[in-house]
């Protein structure tokens, strides 16, 4: 066990615990493009209302039609037991795949991407039994910050409220890649506030005003602290 201080904007250092790695996984499946900031929605994304969640469960191989997407902030929190891919994708009608889990081996975590209005086929390979809940939060408000917290696995938190440039302390003692993303429940880009490969701690900022989800993809122990 790890432990290391995250240096923080303010100059407070954070001691965080780090726990060890978790099972061996793929990167290819995060979505989402930014620059470090965010656009929040657009005039012709009105206010709609939350969809029910979407709960699965099976072993093997699955899909399912019709899934319906508002547009936006799409999260899948899934479970799997198998020892080789475990994919979930969200394919459309026409245009590209949304390939929300992409992982090799047990899983047990939440992913997140913004994706686009419309009906999907919601696809899952495994090689083992899986569980998985989508959700598409609309929330009218958040937690504020400073905001901190810990973890071994691919994880969305919030929502929390942004106003602006805002620090973040993070640490990870994987060896793959390290991304924390703030994505609005609603819009088109999220905002890239860590993006590393590997052992990492350090202290960046970035740009996020309004709700925000912050999703974590790591394949080691993580600690982070927004402020």
């Amino acid at each position: 066990m790890n432990r290391r201080k995250l240096l923080l904007g303010s100059g407070v250092a954070l001691t965080t615990t780090i726990a060890g790695c978790s099972s061996d996984t793929s990167d290819d499946g995060e979505n989402g493009n930014g620059n470090g900031t965010s656009t929040g929605p657009s005039a012709d994304e009105p206010d709609v209302e939350e969809p029910d969640p979407i709960s699965v469960s099976g072993s093997g191989n699955q899909v399912y039609s019709n899934v319906g997407i508002i547009g936006g902030l799409t999260v899948i929190e899934a479970q799997h037991t198998g020892s080789r891919n475990f994919i979930v994708k969200l394919v459309p009608e026409t245009g590209m795949e949304n390939i929300m889990v992409n992982q090799i081996g047990a899983f047990d975590g939440s992913r997140a991407a913004l994706v686009g209005r419309g009906t999907y086929q919601m696809s899952i390979e495994a090689d083992g039994d899986w569980e998985l809940e989508l959700t598409q939060p609309r929330p009218s408000s958040g937690d504020s910050l400073p905001f901190e917290q810990q973890g071994t696995s691919a994880t969305v938190l919030g929502p929390l409220e942004f106003d602006g440039t805002h620090t973040i302390g993070a640490a990870h003692n994987g060896r793959r890649n390290f991304i924390v993303q703030v994505l609005p429940p609603q819009g088109q880009f999220p905002t890239i506030a860590v993006n590393e490969i590997g052992s990492y701690e350090g202290t960046t900022s970035f740009r996020h005003s309004g709700l925000g989800y912050v999703a974590i993809q790591a394949d080691g122990g993580w600690g982070i602290r927004i402020e």
